[in-house]
């Protein structure tokens, strides 16, 4: 399985997904009660066949929340709002956070050469911190190799990424900032800054540094490489299969972190998204900068900032992922308040254009 091409049609589903909801007006009518507003929730979660969890706020207060379908195919643990899903790449937005948290602490700055931090990159020259957070450095991708060369018996993290590019040296796919391409191994490579800068494992620093001080405490991060899985109940990837569920959880390349594989709650993104308001994490100053749209060498605008799409000239951020069995999605309306988080372990057939219903039903 080659998690390129998922990726690949991920992101093009990021487009069409934000697209559709950014086409709300930004002055969206008062919403019903909320009491048939939920109801009219369950009723369309229950007809199309939905497995996760949603919720929707407005002017930053919860309106709906709402969990439907079981956590596993053999249907023991029902899902709830504080089952902690893998969030594929939304998982970008916490390894963003956590590059800016050393910036401000000046540890790190945007334009060091990532050479500086990573000699394995040294075949890289003038790619710098920045471009790995805008996906425009121009780094090959990693999948593409793994998927081809790769014993697939074996777990690739990290390490075994930056060992490649150290002996093979593989040729950079353009030259720094000269185009935008999405780019996993900008941010599997930002991980690995990280990790070098801090002395600590990416996931203790996630942990240390946003989870516990938001008290976002369904929220971790989880690698094929770790010994254990870090709760009780696991929230597994399925697909639907001839009448039933099956597994389609982590594989052999799942030992990467910084591009994917933090786990997460529709509660918990709820508080990172109020974080995102405040300076609770990161100065104020500092998320304008992570939700500003970056530029090419030509001027020519990304629409992607650090960890966040940029929509509405910053007005609309989002970001969402597809890994295995997991669909993920966050927007937010920063000039109102507004937020939708979707969560997916098992995406049925009739879920198809879930994101336009959610929309209609609360935004419209």
């Amino acid at each position: 399985m080659n998690r390129s091409t998922p990726v690949t049609g991920h992101f093009a589903l990021i487009v069409a997904i934000c697209l559709s909801l950014i086409t709300a007006t930004i002055g969206a009518g008062v919403l019903q009660d909320r009491t048939d507003v939920c109801r009219d929730l369950d009723r369309l979660l229950e007809q199309r066949e939905y497995n996760g969890a949603v919720l929707a706020a407005k002017n930053g207060a919860v309106v709906c929340r709402s969990a439907r379908g079981f956590a596993d195919p053999d249907g023991k643990l029902a899902l709830t709002t504080r089952s902690s899903f893998n969030l594929a790449s939304v998982s970008k937005q916490f390894t963003a956070a956590a590059v800016m948290i050393l910036v401000e602490e000046g540890k790190l700055q945007l334009d060091d050469p990532v050479a500086d931090h990573l000699p394995e990159l040294a075949c890289f020259p003038g790619v710098t911190t920045r471009h790995l957070l805008n996906h425009t450095s121009g780094l090959p991708d990693i999948y593409a190799i793994l998927e081809r060369d790769w014993d697939k018996a074996k777990i690739a993290g990290n390490e075994q990424m930056l060992e490649i590019f150290a002996t093979r040296r593989p040729k950079a796919l353009f030259k720094p900032n000269a185009k935008f391409q999405y780019s996993n191994t900008g941010y599997i490579a930002l991980a690995s800054i990280v990790e070098k800068v801090s002395q600590l494992p990416f996931h203790r620093f996630l942990e240390e540094r946003i989870f516990a001080p938001l008290e976002m405490k369904d929220s971790f991060a989880y690698y094929l490489t770790m010994k254990d899985y870090p709760r009780p109940d696991r929230v597994y990837g399925m697909r639907w299969d001839n009448g039933s569920w099956r597994l389609n959880d982590l594989i052999y390349c799942d030992g990467m972190r910084g591009d994917g594989n933090v786990h997460s709650s529709v509660e918990d993104l709820f508080k990172w998204d109020r974080a995102l308001y405040g300076e609770g994490i990161l100065k104020r100053e500092t998320v304008r900068q992570m939700l500003t749209s970056g530029r090419l060498n030509d001027g020519t605008p990304l629409e992607y900032g650090f960890g966040f799409g940029v929509h509405e000239n910053g007005r609309v951020v989002s970001h969402g992922g597809s890994w295995v069995g997991f669909r993920s999605l966050i927007v937010r309306y920063v000039d109102r308040g507004d937020t939708l988080i979707m969560l997916i372990n098992g995406p049925s057939p009739k879920a198809k254009g879930m994101d336009a219903a959610l929309k209609k039903l609360f935004f419209d």
